[in-house]
């Protein structure tokens, strides 16, 4: 965690004190997984994801839609979380769909700061978490 924490501080500097007058280290996340440009797209992904079984397979399939070849793709992100859009139904739970912010990118360099780019991922949160959720 206090990794975490350092990394999230050196974002917040190299980003600027617009930036880190809004945000603190505690709202910022690191991630693994399936990024689209837009909302649309996301849950397009998890529409594909449901039938195919294939993320690949999802994300080509978005990708030739939407006629871009990065509309959609798998990355390791710095991410702010902004708000919940939607949810799409799955096995055992639901895959909630979020509109992020991201502020740097892992790439076979390291990390590298990105502009901060409005992004959508998803998600999974148990039936369990959805019914605690419910309850409070």
């Amino acid at each position: 965690m206090g990794t975490l924490l350092r990394l999230a501080a050196l974002i917040i500097t190299l980003i600027g004190a617009q930036e880190a007058s809004a945000q603190t280290a505690d709202e910022f996340a690191v991630g693994h997984g399936v990024v689209c440009s837009t909302a649309k797209q996301i849950g397009r992904y998890l529409t594909l994801y449901k039938e195919t079984s294939s993320p690949i397979k999802a994300i080509q399939a978005v990708n030739s839609e939407a006629k871009n070849p990065g509309a959609c793709g798998i990355t390791s992100i710095v991410f702010i979380s902004r708000n919940i859009i939607g949810s799409v139904e799955v096995s055992g739970g639901v895959m909630r769909l979020i509109q992020i912010v991201v502020l740097a990118k892992k790439t076979e360099h390291g990390w590298v700061r990105v502009t901060p780019t409005e992004q959508y991922t998803a998600v999974f949160v148990t039936l369990d978490e959805v019914r605690e959720a419910a309850t409070l």
